[in-house]
């Protein structure tokens, strides 16, 4: 009798749908499949996103602006950066000395952002920089350019995106 159940019976009903909305797409996208023109318009719609200047930086996250202003104080005065990370960071790469690793700015929220991109290779900011996660102090080490990926490197992901499209 459990498929007389009320709830039984819609969630099977959700599940059919399912089923049958995959089974559809699918079937649409062998009947379309993704042209070479397709990926080649969504290569060049988003290469901006998958090149341009990289960063290399550290960063302490504290919780107020007089703790980050206290930190700039003893960087200042000589203390390593490294060493401050480790000590004073409420981040999760503080244990790692405040290491970002390599990133795109875009990736970052606007405030660290806007604060790296004005930096120079091997300084550190002078005034905290306020975000949703409290107040940073950064050191740039590096810059890159990224070369942009080939559309071969790129296909699969690519294929996916558009077929998403399609599907939509």
């Amino acid at each position: 009798g459990l498929a007389n159940d009320l709830q039984v019976a819609a969630e099977l009903k959700i599940q059919r749908d399912q089923i049958l909305a995959q089974r559809m797409a699918a079937s649409y996208l062998e009947q379309n499949p993704v042209s070479e023109a397709e990926l080649r318009l969504a290569y060049d719609d988003n290469i901006d996103k998958l090149s341009g200047p990289q960063y290399k930086a550290r960063h302490i996250l504290l919780g107020s602006q007089e703790d980050a202003l206290e930190v700039i104080e003893e960087l200042d005065q000589g203390q390593n950066f490294e060493e401050l990370a480790i000590e004073r960071s409420t981040g999760p790469s503080g244990p790692n000395g405040g290491d970002l690793s390599w990133f795109a700015a875009e990736t970052m929220v606007a405030p660290f952002a806007t604060a790296v991109r004005s930096m120079k290779v091997g300084s550190y900011s002078a005034e905290p920089v306020e975000t949703q996660f409290g107040f940073h102090v950064i050191l740039l080490e590096d810059t890159r350019d990224q070369a942009p990926p080939g559309l071969d490197s790129v296909r699969a992901e690519l294929t996916q995106f558009v077929s998403q499209e399609k599907i939509e």
